[in-house]
């Protein structure tokens, strides 16, 4: 995994979810002034999470809480979900 031009080591049960998460709240509390609990300066972070569209890098207690609702095949889950 690569943060800027550092290359970093992870886990193998790491999720990149949870690594951006982690990563963006650090940034955040950074810059907040202890004192004040107000952020030092304006600041917009927009974070998006492209492991949405993979959902078989889902930890494994996420993709077992779904596994039986997706059993069946894409045409019946629409025709159910459209009736």
């Amino acid at each position: 995994m690569r943060l800027d031009t550092k290359e970093h080591q992870v886990s193998k049960d790491l999720h990149s979810t949870d690594a951006f998460n982690e990563h963006a709240i650090d940034l955040l509390t950074a810059d907040v002034d202890q004192k004040s609990k107000q952020a030092k300066e304006p600041f917009i972070l927009h974070l998006a999470h492209n492991t949405l569209h993979f959902s078989l890098h889902a930890p494994p207690d996420d993709l077992a809480k779904y596994q039986s609702c997706y059993r069946a095949v894409w045409d019946t889950i629409r025709q159910r979900r459209f009736q």
